[in-house]
């Protein structure tokens, strides 16, 4: 009979927990009661920004945001998307728990169609627009995959977030002039290629990496084409594993080769 107690109290506790999961946690996106928030409805996606706050006029211009989006990345926006704008870091964590840092300015599900914002955007007076532009370059990306094949895809970080910071024409970071004065006397193999990392003396620099990435990926897409980078980026986006394998083989030269050439080519223009 105590057993039998326990086992219900359990079952009941837990399926409490899961009913708050969806107004107060993790599957608020999903949830057809959002308290504390209010709604903006535009075509193509749903915004949520927490009740007496100001909602930027980024978000208002989201569809044009996405129709800019698949124009430079080449993938059309097949999902609508659901953006929640934290006010709050405790918003934040009870929405994304798995998140502990407050280094994040957004995060986009590898579903592709949820994203959130954390209060860092607001902290550090950073551009909505830029971030919103960044977080698509991801989604639609991620709405062409599985969700195994999304995960692995982040973790060709040079390529996922290069392509994000250059669909965003981000100014948060380093600005161009300052990426290339350093890439004069610090060697970009490490930062742009993940097997390298043990090379760098420290910590990856983030706020270095995320334009050396960005611009070495214009970088590519000047030296083969707009239409051979997208099928380059198209393909290791169905097979995120063999990146490598596919870079050669798509583009006519060695990874480790193009860096060489890449940061070359900073040092010459930075002379």
């Amino acid at each position: 009979m105590l057993w039998s107690k326990i086992r219900r109290g359990l079952f009941f506790g837990g399926a409490l927990v899961f009913l708050l999961a969806f107004p107060y946690g993790p599957l608020f996106p999903w949830s057809p009661w959002k308290p504390g928030y209010d709604h903006l409805t535009l075509q193509r996606a749903d915004i949520y920004w927490p009740t007496g706050t100001m909602l930027p006029e980024a978000y208002r211009q989201f569809d044009n945001l996405i129709a800019e989006t698949e124009r430079f990345e080449q993938f059309d926006c097949t999902k609508r998307i659901t953006v929640v704008e934290c006010a709050t870091w405790a918003q934040f964590r009870r929405l994304m728990p798995h998140i502990s840092t407050h280094a994040v300015g957004a995060v986009t599900l590898a579903t592709g169609a949820q994203i959130y914002v954390t209060p860092k955007l607001d902290e550090m007076k950073f551009d909505h627009r830029e971030f919103m532009l960044h977080e698509l370059g991801h989604a639609l990306i991620h709405q062409h995959q599985s969700i195994p094949d999304a995960i692995s895809f982040v973790k060709i970080d040079w390529l996922a977030e290069g392509i994000a910071v250059a669909n965003g024409k981000q100014k948060s970071y380093l600005s161009f002039a300052e990426m290339r004065s350093r890439a004069s006397h610090e060697p970009l193999t490490p930062v742009i290629d993940p097997d390298r990392r043990v090379e760098l003396k420290g910590p990856l620099d983030m706020r270095f990496a995320y334009p050396v990435w960005r611009y070495f990926n214009e970088y590519l897409i000047t030296q083969y084409g707009r239409e051979a980078y997208h099928y380059f980026l198209q393909a290791v986006a169905a097979d995120p594993t063999r990146w490598r394998d596919k870079f050669p083989q798509m583009l006519g030269r060695s990874f480790s080769d193009e860096i060489q050439a890449f940061q070359e080519t900073l040092q010459s223009a930075a002379r």
